[in-house]
């Protein structure tokens, strides 16, 4: 009896819940609008109403805590729960984890290989997954690199000029709160950029 009631339960549950999101914290979070949490309300109400003198009424208020527990209210537009990613945060899980680092380029990738001729630099270059170097992180200033930074809000340019002539850029762009590399010049010649 208490599977049958349990399985209607889940079984007309279904269709309130919109999407489902991974949380920042890992774990996955139920979304819901105002018009669905309202008609959760009230399937509960009606499943507490089949239950009145069950013995299970217990395990249903517990259930439905659980549910609720791991439910956002989804606003018009943006997830109140949503945290915008920090740049400097991100960069550095980019350059630590090559996993992280693979999900957050959209390939191909626009950008230049090492040392290239001034005809790939004008007509251009796509890396792949297959081309691609994985980036570390490495001290700057040890390897006689100048960082310049240059902050557009949704989009990042970051330069490294070294001071033998050499070159390094990346650009990163944020997407649903979240930071992708967006261009990659490997090492090249400064002169390529006059």
């Amino acid at each position: 009896m208490l599977f049958k009631k349990l399985n209607r339960i889940l079984t007309c549950g279904s269709f309130f819940i919109r999407f489902t999101h991974r949380g920042f914290d890992g774990c996955n979070r139920i979304t819901l609008d105002k018009e669905s949490l309202k008609f959760l309300y009230l399937f509960f109400k009606y499943s507490f109403h089949l239950c009145k003198m069950s013995k299970y009424k217990f395990s249903l208020l517990l259930l439905s805590i659980a549910i609720f527990s791991q439910c956002t209210v989804k606003t018009s537009e943006k997830l109140v729960n949503r945290q915008e990613e920090n740049f400097e945060v991100f960069l550095e899980k980019f350059l630590t984890d090559s996993t992280f680092q693979l999900s957050r380029i959209a390939f191909p990738v626009k950008g230049l290989p090492v040392s290239v001729t001034r005809d790939v630099f004008e007509n251009g270059y796509y890396w792949t997954i297959d081309s691609w170097d994985i980036h570390i992180k490495v001290d700057y200033e040890e390897e006689g690199y100048k960082r310049i930074l240059q902050n557009k809000g949704e989009l990042i340019r970051e330069q490294l000029i070294n001071a033998q002539g050499w070159f390094v850029e990346r650009s990163f762009k944020k997407a649903n709160g979240e930071w992708f590399l967006i261009y990659y010049a490997a090492p090249n010649s400064i002169s390529l950029m006059e």
